[in-house]
């Protein structure tokens, strides 16, 4: 498992990124996990947000700075901030829903190494009935 790096903001080169409040901004943090997903061994891109006191943040995360712990992510049905986008399917751009509410992913950072991923909702999908469909007929895509 890697380490979880403090990242700038490509845009401003900043570590310490401004919000609306001035009382409050954000440092991005990144990691690469290797998971198992549907069977399939990869790498997985994760980052997270890590909000604060502007200046408390500027003493604390330098740029490229490691950290012990983890990203981990976790679904649920409520948005983490006002206007938070809830998930969409890639392919489509339709919102991913569970029994037609939208679903949400958030990502935290825990200086917890161990820390485990929460809960991962099965999305509904229109998809698994076209792909009967496609079976059936004989045709087999992996998407």
């Amino acid at each position: 498992m890697s380490k979880v790096k403090v990242t700038v903001n490509p845009e401003t080169g900043l570590v310490v990124n401004e919000t609306s409040n001035p009382e409050v901004g954000y440092v991005r943090l990144e990691q690469t996990k290797e998971v198992i997903n549907n069977g399939w061994f990869q790498d997985q891109r994760r980052s997270a947000l890590v909000m604060g006191d502007p200046e408390k943040l500027e003493q604390r995360f330098k740029k490229g700075q490691t950290l012990p712990g983890t990203i981990t992510i976790r679904e649920d049905f409520t948005p983490a901030y006002n206007g938070q986008d809830p998930k969409i399917n890639p392919q489509t751009k339709e919102v991913l829903t569970k029994d037609g509410q939208p679903i949400y992913r958030h990502s935290e950072y825990t200086s917890d190494p161990n820390a485990q991923d929460g809960e991962m909702i099965q999305h509904d999908t229109v998809e698994q009935g076209e792909a009967v469909e496609t079976v059936e007929s004989g045709e087999m895509s992996i998407t």
